[in-house]
């Protein structure tokens, strides 16, 4: 019972004498998600800004969406890097079978190795099996309404995408088996905040440059930026429409 409900993550040797030495890098380990998390690559149907071309897509049965623009397919081993540095290691990881997730050899597959992630992988023509197709539907429904609802360029749904993938992980529902409670507090265990949730999608905003010392300029919401700072950071696109990153 004891070791079900432990880990035995120490380094072994089987060169005599036998030993078992602890690791000296468990700070570094991420936390550990104890649920199944699926992902998949998602077509926006245009090319984004900063020549993204896909978004990788994760997400699980509770609802839980998370979004990362992406220039090729095989780029979604940096996805998932990200993923677990922001959130977690899950025990499962979902997939269907496209090559760039699945093969022998590829860094997504070394990624999940190391951070000791069981790949499952789901039946040919079988896409309700991946928990992620359910995400990504939804996620381009919200992005079309976004777009009918302000007329915003379409190419900007490398900012669109993860923006509307953070308002689904923070929407309380009683679907799922949430109970009233949001995804991303059903997945972490903790009760997610929402004060940095001013402005709409590309809302009109004012903002200053030079840490606040400028005058006051206009432009656009595009998003929160994740980032170290204890401060509320956020994507602007300025009047003039030249995004600086």
């Amino acid at each position: 019972m004891t070791l079900e409900a432990t880990t035995q993550h120490h380094s072994r040797s089987a060169i005599m004498p036998l030993s078992q030495r602890y690791r000296m890098d468990r700070m570094f380990e991420p936390k550990r998600l104890h649920c199944e998390m699926a992902s998949d690559t998602m077509d926006p149907r245009c090319q984004g800004l900063h020549g993204f071309r896909y978004c990788q897509a994760f997400g699980n049965k509770q609802l839980f969406a998370e979004a990362y623009p992406i220039h090729q397919k095989k780029d979604c081993d940096e996805a998932l890097r990200k993923f677990i540095t922001d959130y977690g290691a899950p025990d499962v990881m979902i997939t269907d079978g496209s090559g760039e997730q699945t093969s022998r050899g590829t860094a997504f597959q070394a990624r999940l190795r190391k951070n000791k992630i069981v790949s499952t992988v789901t039946q040919s023509h079988h896409p309700q099996q991946n928990p992620a197709e359910t995400i990504i539907r939804e996620l381009r429904k919200r992005w079309y309404r976004g777009i009918f609802r302000t007329n915003c360029p379409r190419n900007l749904w490398n900012y669109g995408l993860p923006h509307y993938a953070r308002l689904m992980q923070l929407t309380a529902t009683n679907a799922a088996g949430l109970n009233g409670e949001a995804p991303l507090g059903g997945l972490l265990g903790e009760t997610p905040d929402i004060q940095y949730l001013d402005f709409a999608w590309y809302d009109w905003v004012w903002y200053k440059e030079n840490a606040g010392l400028d005058v006051p300029n206009i432009g656009r919401f595009l998003g929160i930026l994740n980032s170290v700072s204890n401060l509320a950071t956020y994507f602007i696109l300025p009047k003039s429409g030249i995004l600086h990153l």
